[in-house]
């Protein structure tokens, strides 16, 4: 072995320019056919066109598993039916063009959620949510659901809703200790879409599905839910719900609805912030069978609108 390595050495020449850059050519084209290859056999869940999901790294949607995205409520519309019961929590991934754009927990129970990200399965649907929260340097973190490169997917493959909105007109506190809020609903879509009409359902079944107004009371910094029902409506069962309810609202509409308090203490003079969560139905309440109705579709989700006001 001794005299074979000597003679190596001895008959070893300085290899010239020309040969250096062909082994470099050579060796680049191997890996060129190599990553060909990866890409070709397509295993790799995180590397799919358009918007897609992974949990547990494993992929959960891909852009063509997806119906369309509702961006009022961030719901994702499938196809199919999943059953949520066979996933597990853990973390899961948004990507676009295998590109990952943010990261959150899938959980079991909805209401346990984490601050940050998090997803909900509903069979037909998924739930993109965010529990806003500050950071260490007491700055809020930004929502990432609406990142441009998921609003531009879903627009490339004709997915791309967005829904309804929903803003405080006005709010009026009369002598009588009765608040009057003015809320304008806005469709931005061509579609028609049915909502929860509180004329319809009556104040205090209308309030099963929301907190109602609530008040932020800057001076003396606290919170208050600000209307007065006296017994809240629960349907029977718990996810009963009745196309009596719903009122249309058709393409590019505005609506103004009324809601009325009574009974409440003047407010002290000071600064306030008036929020109200402006309801849906929930895709467990509503079989993918009934979601389209005749002239148009139910909206599911939640809304939330706000407004600063001063009493002096």
């Amino acid at each position: 072995m001794i005299l074979g390595f000597r003679v190596i050495r001895k008959l070893s020449f300085k290899p010239s320019k020309t040969n250096t850059m062909k082994k470099i050519s050579a060796i680049l084209a191997l890996i060129s056919l190599f990553t060909m290859g990866c890409h070709k056999d397509n295993t790799n869940p995180f590397a799919t066109d358009g918007f897609s999901i992974t949990l547990r790294d494993t992929l959960l949607v891909q852009y063509n598993d997806i119906e369309y995205y509702d961006s009022s409520s961030h719901l994702i519309y499938l196809k199919k039916n999943v059953s949520y019961a066979e996933y597990l929590a853990g973390t899961f991934k948004v990507y676009v063009d295998g590109v990952e754009i943010y990261s959150g927990f899938h959980g079991i129970f909805p209401g346990l959620a984490p601050r940050g990200p998090n997803l909900t399965i509903n069979e037909y649907t998924i739930n993109l949510d965010f529990a806003s929260y500050i950071d260490s340097l007491g700055n809020n973190v930004p929502d990432p659901r609406s990142d441009p490169r998921i609003i531009e997917s879903f627009k490339k493959f004709n997915q791309f809703y967005e829904g309804l909105s929903c803003k405080i007109d006005t709010i009026i506190f009369s002598s009588s200790n009765h608040v009057t809020m003015e809320l304008d609903l806005a469709n931005n879509d061509a579609i028609n879409y049915y909502y929860l009409d509180p004329d319809k359902m009556g104040n205090n079944l209308y309030h099963y599905f929301t907190n109602g107004l609530t008040t932020w009371d800057f001076t003396n910094n606290k919170c208050f839910y600000f209307y007065n029902i006296d017994s809240v409506e629960r349907p029977v069962p718990w996810n009963k719900w009745e196309k009596d309810w719903l009122s249309l609202i058709k393409g590019k509409e505005h609506k103004k609805i009324s809601i009325s308090y009574s009974d409440f203490e003047p407010l002290a003079p000071g600064e306030y912030n008036m929020s109200f969560s402006f309801p849906g139905l929930h895709p467990y309440q509503i079989d993918k069978s009934d979601f389209e109705q005749e002239n148009g579709r139910i909206w599911l989700g939640n809304l939330s609108a706000e407004k600063e006001i001063t009493i002096e």
